[in-house]
């Protein structure tokens, strides 16, 4: 019927972090960039200018900065921000590739955001409260909370990885509640080697500001999360190809951990399993330093009854598990 020939509709869709969203905004609106990265956010833009298929998900940055905007209504940049997204639908592509020095959006760039503004705070505020970034969120403070019992027990005892992996997997299922198989098997890959990886580096070099570091490391795991989320996503008989643009070198560092190798998506059950290069090795690791405790915690009802707290899981708890850990260090 086909002529011996099939099309696969790929979308190609590109999220951001806080840091390359805000200089996106500030090369639209003109404001003061380093050239690097005025020119690293043009061949962002240039993808997008050549390919309509490549998309722009937003929503990444704002998993990530709705919180701000929460705390304070005073702090403008998210919704700033994603005002300037907003504005690339009215940019004409077409000029854009004639002259990627200038950005034409058919009408002068205050009154676009004027009249853009109504609808990106009425957006903002629905996200307050959207379950998915709240979940992302506690589920960033629970990373947060593990990163920190992670530097905690390197500089305060032998730094002997399965011992390290053992008393993670018992601070993960007994104070934050689940098993964070991703985060330790990152954590895993980065201290079971000779060199530590440099992701870690803030952590093992015990950094001025460490802490403010481990944040930022959390949402780069959470990130992670988002992507394999991103990968499941289904529209109109296309699926999505997820990419994650930042101009931080720690998500460079990051990824060089995470080299999957297999992705086993089982739509009956919405569930994902992602089988990285060092799987093997990182599960016979998980059973070998397992503690008696821990071991008796893998039957069925109990992780059924995990996997169910995990979706419920509460920011304010995590909180201040995540206050707890910093204690020690500040």
């Amino acid at each position: 019927m086909t002529g011996g020939r099939s099309t696969v509709p790929l979308d190609y869709s590109l999220g951001f972090d806080s840091n390359f969203a805000e200089k996106l905004r500030a090369t639209l609106y003109g404001e003061k960039i380093e050239p690097t990265d005025r020119a690293g956010v043009l061949d962002v833009l240039t993808l997008k200018a050549n390919n309509s298929r490549v998309q722009f998900d937003v929503l990444p940055f704002l998993f990530e900065n709705v919180r701000l905007a929460r705390e304070s209504e005073s702090n403008l940049r998210p919704l700033n921000t994603l005002i300037a997204f907003r504005a690339l639908d009215h940019l004409d592509w077409d000029a854009f590739r004639a002259d990627p020095n200038g950005f034409d959006f058919r009408k002068t760039l205050e009154s676009l955001k004027d009249s853009l503004l109504p609808d990106a705070q009425a957006c903002l505020a629905g996200m307050y409260v959207n379950p998915a970034i709240l979940h992302f969120e506690a589920q960033s403070l629970g990373t947060q909370a593990l990163l920190l019992r992670f530097a905690t027990l390197w500089h305060g005892g032998p730094r002997d990885p399965s011992r390290i992996l053992g008393e993670l997997m018992e601070f993960s299922l007994f104070r934050l509640g689940c098993l964070a198989k991703t985060e330790l098997s990152l954590i895993w890959g980065g201290i079971a080697r000779k060199d530590v990886a440099p992701f870690f580096g803030p952590i093992v070099g015990r950094s001025k500001d460490m802490l403010r570091r481990i944040r930022s490391m959390a949402w780069d795991m959470t990130h992670l999360r988002l992507m394999e989320q991103a990968a499941q996503a289904r529209k109109l008989g296309s699926f999505f190809v997820p990419y994650f643009v930042s101009l931080d070198t720690r998500w460079r560092d990051l990824m060089r951990l995470n080299p999957v190798r297999l992705m086993l998506v089982d739509d009956a059950r919405r569930s994902m399993l992602f089988a990285r290069s060092n799987e093997e090795s990182f599960q016979l690791a998980l059973n070998e330093c397992a503690s008696a405790r821990v071991a008796g915690e893998f039957s069925p009802e109990k992780v059924a009854a995990r996997r169910a707290a995990a979706s419920n899981m509460d920011a304010q708890s995590m909180r201040q598990i995540v206050v707890e850990q910093e204690r020690p260090w500040v």
